[in-house]
């Protein structure tokens, strides 16, 4: 039975060749048996992750397991990774017209398109469509779903509670609404 969550770590570009070491080390941690083996890796993690966050390398990022196997974000992570089977290099690589994988990451432009071309064969709008509206989507079904701010800040990295509330597209309107309240 896996863990409710995973703990991912999220390096910054000038961290990226740490990715790897991080990789393992989350597979030292899954595999561990012992209580104390496991609180051990928990500590060195949090140190490590103080140090990333001083440094400005990066931060940690809980990405829990969904509970739908086809939309788990966990498992499409851990399929990833086994599709790309190396130690090193981007996480999201473009991929050819071939199908081969290459060794550079995703631009923001791809991204883009893959979203455009995803959400049109859903039968979305897609002009307005870019990497940003995954994270406005996920800020505005947290919101939505009543997840505090700070929480919302903490999962998508925001450290401004104005540029969060730009990326909430009213997806709060109706939960404390004021007319509601009232009983109109």
């Amino acid at each position: 039975m896996p863990d409710s969550t995973a703990l991912v770590p999220v390096p910054a570009p000038a961290c990226a060749a740490l990715a790897p070491a991080a990789r393992r080390a989350q597979e030292y941690f899954r595999a561990a048996q012992a209580e104390n083996t496991r609180r051990a890796y928990a500590s060195d993690w949090k140190h490590f992750s103080a140090w990333c966050r001083a440094a400005g390398q990066g931060r940690r990022v809980g990405l829990p397991y969904g509970s739908t196997p086809a939309t788990c974000p966990v498992r499409a992570l851990e399929a990833w990774l086994a599709v790309l089977g190396a130690d090193e290099g981007p996480l999201f690589r473009a991929i050819n017209r071939h199908g081969q994988l290459a060794g550079r990451r995703l631009t923001a432009q791809s991204v883009a398109l893959v979203i455009k071309r995803l959400a049109a064969q859903a039968g979305m709008e897609v002009k307005d469509l870019a990497g940003h509206s995954l994270r406005a989507g996920l800020a505005t079904a947290a919101a939505a779903a009543g997840v505090p701010e700070r929480a919302i800040m903490a999962q998508t990295g925001h450290r401004s509670l104005g540029t969060l509330r730009k990326y909430i597209r009213e997806g709060s309107l109706f939960l404390e609404n004021a007319a509601a309240k009232v009983g109109l």
